[in-house]
């Protein structure tokens, strides 16, 4: 019983940290308030607490108390995952790595996939299209997006390539989707995504590579000119928004930001 409820409030502690409700290098809240917080002893707590540092996510300093550590520093591709879909925010620096690797691994897929591509791959391909054309929903729009990828990594016969284009598959589809919810830029985008598909059906490589670079930069002009970026992080307007108003309530009702 001690176990599960340890569990919950390790799941709430995570939770605040990865939100921002106390933030990195901060000091988390003596054990008798968390006590008082969750209604439980302090050995629930200690127990609780032992989980955040196991996580990664604390880091107790002699004589001083327990610190929420800076997790982005030093993270598995697991965990950057959890943290950026629990956080709906993305650090520039990742969004930049993200955008460098794609920018080397998407052109040379689509280099060899104009070579390799068959036509059932092909028509995979514009059956997407079609359904981004008949779709606005960020997400499906998202994941349209995710699926042409795999589709060419899987062309290009690089088997390294495709098994990291699926790992990346929820970093890729946040940032798409990010970008779907700035602006309504969905038909600026298949209008690219249509020029990859007329270079990949050509089997012209050299056409396919100019079109996957102008890929790459009108969405990352896209996600430059109108995503909110505060302090290295990129957020969604809404998100952002809705991100302030909650650590806002938040400190509020905690009696150590009173």
């Amino acid at each position: 019983m001690k176990e599960r409820l340890a569990s919950k409030i390790f799941s709430e502690l995570e939770k605040d940290i990865l939100t921002g409700r106390y933030e990195v290098n901060s000091k988390l809240p003596p054990e008798r308030e968390l006590a008082e917080r969750f209604n439980t002893s302090r050995f629930v707590i200690r127990e609780a607490i032992a989980m955040l540092i196991n996580a990664g996510l604390a880091e107790t300093r002699p004589q001083s108390g327990t610190y929420i550590k800076n997790f982005y520093d030093d993270t598995s591709l697991d965990a950057l995952i959890k943290i950026i879909q629990t956080t709906k925010k993305m650090e520039l620096r990742t969004y930049q790595s993200l955008m460098n690797y794609k920018a080397t691994n998407d052109v040379a897929n689509i280099e060899r996939a104009a070579e390799e591509i068959t036509q059932e791959e092909l028509e995979i391909i514009e059956t997407l299209i079609l359904k981004k054309k008949l779709n606005k929903s960020p997400h499906v729009l998202a994941e349209c997006d995710y699926m042409i990828d795999n589709e060419i990594a899987k062309a290009a016969r690089n088997i390294i390539s495709l098994a990291v284009t699926i790992s990346l598959k929820p970093l890729k589809v946040f940032v798409a989707e990010m970008l779907y919810k700035l602006t309504d830029c969905r038909d600026v985008i298949i209008e690219n995504d249509i020029k990859v598909f007329e270079a990949l059906s050509e089997r012209n490589s050299e056409k396919a590579v100019a079109a996957m670079k102008e890929r790459h930069k009108v969405i990352n002009d896209i996600v430059m000119e109108h995503a909110v970026i505060e302090n290295g992080f990129m957020y969604v307007k809404e998100d952002y928004d809705n991100l302030k108003k909650n650590v806002m309530q938040f400190r509020e009702e905690i009696p150590i930001y009173k």
